[in-house]
């Protein structure tokens, strides 16, 4: 049955020529300006009846794709509090979507694949279902690379103004013309002049149940919901990629990690933040009493370094990679670690280590003492909580115990009173 069509005939298009010469009265033929042609859109409109119109687009949501073949389904989703013809604007954007089955299919559990929008500066809604359809026409000039064996390609969408605007539109010049229906022209016009491929814009019935248009119409609702300001133009770019949202983006909003202006951006202490807790080498003891016992070789081989020569080291000022420590000054550099006093130097804790009395050897740590358990303790590393999501963020550092408590690298060492 052939289908009724929204596309009048062209009229035929009337060239007004104007002579020019340098005698008047002897007009010269040679030169002719001609007006530029009317555009046509290169493609069917096809509006049927509701009954009817469903019959096509339920069949290519249940179909397999195949390569003569593509179906897209666009439609867009505009601010319901917007009725003073106010432009859609971050705070409150318009949403586009187009949903195809690409092939060969990858993913037969879900063979869909989509394209996500958010468009500003959009004035009604049907300016928004005008964007979703040239995004599925742009999106299938796309395709069609790929594809070098399509021969049809049909959009479906539930706005009946779309067909109407473009249908109005027919025998306009380009200059008249609104800039997104001449994209849609110019790429219905791509697809049949360079690749002989047909196309049409077929209405579908909105909110009965066609797959299709169901999961257009959730994910152009979705993309509203989200802040993408940095990634959404203020003005309407000339490709239909400047309004597009990358789906590693759409996922990280789906996760909670809202994204927000940098203006509007600042971390404050109520943020979750990532905590390190380094693990103590030891009790108190006396600094001078270490330095005559032990020497910084002894010390290298206390600290477990298994690539450590005491015949060809030399270097007073031994830079330890875990804690930057200088043996002239006893100081190192504490900016990568937090400490807490209450956990990691409590009493439960000081049985790992032999801790001798003052009067037997000055309160001096045995070498002999250290097991390889311990050996590994001594050297300090990070622990991070892992109830903690992983925030890419700064922390914050305060004389609070639960923040921390920062201490010099000195073995004579006491907490502060709280």
């Amino acid at each position: 049955m052939e289908s009724p069509t929204l596309t009048p005939n062209p009229p035929e298009q009337n060239h007004v020529t104007i002579s020019t010469g340098n005698n008047d009265a002897y007009p010269s033929t040679s030169r002719h300006n001609t007006t530029p042609p009317s555009l046509t859109f290169k493609g069917d409109l096809i509006i049927l009846p509701h009954a009817f119109a469903r019959i096509s687009p339920t069949c290519a949501s249940i179909a397999d794709p195949t390569q003569h073949t593509l179906h897209l389904f666009a439609d867009a989703s505009f601010p319901g509090h917007n009725r003073h013809n106010v432009p859609s604007k971050p705070s409150a954007p318009a949403g586009a979507a187009v949903f195809w089955k690409p092939w060969p299919c990858t993913d037969p559990a879900d063979p869909w694949h989509a394209r996500a929008f958010q468009v500003l500066a959009c004035r009604t809604s049907t300016q928004a279902e005008l964007y979703a359809v040239v995004a599925a026409l742009e999106t299938a000039t796309l395709l069609a690379h790929l594809m070098p064996d399509l021969r049809r390609v049909t959009v479906f969408s539930d706005c009946q103004d779309v067909m109407n605007t473009l249908a109005a539109a027919e025998g306009s010049y380009p200059g008249a013309l609104d800039p997104l229906v001449q994209r849609a022209f110019e790429a219905c016009g791509s697809l049949r002049d360079k690749r002989d491929i047909r196309v049409a814009v077929c209405w579908c019935p909105g909110h009965v149940g066609i797959l299709g248009n169901e999961k257009a119409d959730e994910l152009s609702k979705e993309i509203r919901r989200y802040n993408f300001r940095h990634l959404v133009p203020t003005e309407q770019p000339t490709r239909v990629s400047g309004y597009e949202i990358p789906f590693k983006y759409l996922e990280r909003a789906r996760r909670g990690h809202w994204w927000r202006d940098e203006a509007d951006f600042e971390w404050t202490a109520n943020m979750p933040r990532k905590r390190f807790y380094p693990v103590a080498a030891g009790r108190e003891c006396d600094e001078e009493a270490w330095d005559a016992e032990y020497d910084d070789e002894a010390c290298g081989e206390a600290y477990g370094d298994a690539d450590y020569d005491d015949e060809t080291y030399d270097d007073e000022n031994y830079d330890y990679e875990d804690y930057d420590y200088e043996a002239d000054n006893g100081t190192y550099a504490d900016e990568d670690y937090n400490y807490d006093a209450d956990d990691e130097f409590s009493d439960s804790k000081s049985s790992d280590f032999d801790v001798y009395d003052d009067e037997v050897s000055s309160r001096t740590l045995s070498l002999r003492s250290y097991s390889s358990a311990t050996q590994i303790q001594t050297r300090k590393r990070k622990r991070s909580a892992p109830d903690l999501p992983e925030y890419p963020c700064k922390r914050q550092r305060t004389g609070r115990l639960e923040h921390g408590i920062k201490q010099s690298r000195t073995l004579e060492w006491t907490p502060s009173p709280v």
